[in-house]
């Protein structure tokens, strides 16, 4: 009797052991196959995150804010572009067609900085966006004639009503000749009606606008204007780079814009 006591308990501690292993293991496994604990469940707010989309850094290189510029002069530009998405213009893996330089004149440094702090809060508008991603600037230059009419010209001649914005729309799309010359426009039966539409009402609203020039291109040059009678002293000419990337697989509707400016005095 005294030997069989300490049997009974010793397979009592044995028997409780293994269920409470065993006990363990059928947790562990509804668990694991369950997906409760291991499978990582994604939130609302961790699919949000995914769609973030991180905006395009955008630097002039080339001139910069400490130099000064002559009237009627050619002045080189080089811009740099790093997007995280879309990549780096140093490995050509930014369209360059897609990098914009625009040279505006201002009479006077107060009107420059307003006109740069409202570029900072402003988005572009889709409709130049769109032409940034097409290949208008191939033919068609924004303020003198090039294979094209120049987008200057196009406006003065148009005004931006409803029927002016569909026969330019059905032209993009479907080509034409005969409106500038001989030299037919081709067709452009990839892009849609609707994109064609902000394209073209962008073009009426703002191609003519006076002392803006826009200029495709991460390294090229441009003249400066000719040195006005009055108040030429005290003109700034602001030049503004940008840059529209193309969001998380190409979405229009997650797309980031970057911008940098740069403001030059006349040197005479």
């Amino acid at each position: 009797m005294i030997y069989l006591m300490p049997m009974k308990l010793l397979k009592l501690k044995l028997f409780f052991t293994i269920a409470s292993i065993i006990f363990a293991c059928f947790l562990i496994t509804s668990f694991v196959y369950s997906g409760r604990v291991l499978v990582a469940v994604p939130t609302k707010q961790n699919q949000g995150r995914n769609l973030e989309n991180s905006p395009p850094e955008v630097v002039i290189v080339k001139p910069s804010s400490n130099d000064r510029f002559f009237w009627n002069t050619i002045i080189q530009y080089s811009i740099r572009v790093s997007d995280k998405e879309d990549g780096k213009s140093e490995y050509d893996e930014i369209n360059a067609k897609e990098v914009l330089l625009e040279v505006c004149y201002l009479p006077d440094a107060a009107s420059a900085k307003i006109y740069i702090d409202k570029k900072k809060t402003s988005k572009e508008n889709t409709g130049l966006t769109m032409i940034r991603r097409a290949d208008c600037f191939t033919c068609h230059a924004s303020k003198s004639k090039l294979i094209g009419p120049s987008l200057e010209m196009i406006a003065k001649k148009y005004q931006r009503t409803e029927s002016s914005i569909e026969r330019l729309t059905k032209n993009v799309i479907n080509g034409s000749t005969g409106t500038w010359g001989n030299i037919a426009m081709p067709a452009h039966k990839a892009l849609q009606a609707d994109d064609v539409r902000q394209m073209v009402k962008w073009i009426l609203s703002n191609a003519a606008i006076p002392n803006s020039t826009f200029y495709p291109g991460m390294e090229s040059a441009f003249k400066t204007g000719t040195k006005p009678v009055n108040g030429s002293a005290k003109m700034v000419m602001v030049l503004t780079a940008s840059y529209t990337d193309h969001g998380e697989k190409n979405s229009m509707q997650h797309t980031r814009y970057g911008q940098y400016a740069v403001s030059l005095k006349p040197a005479n």
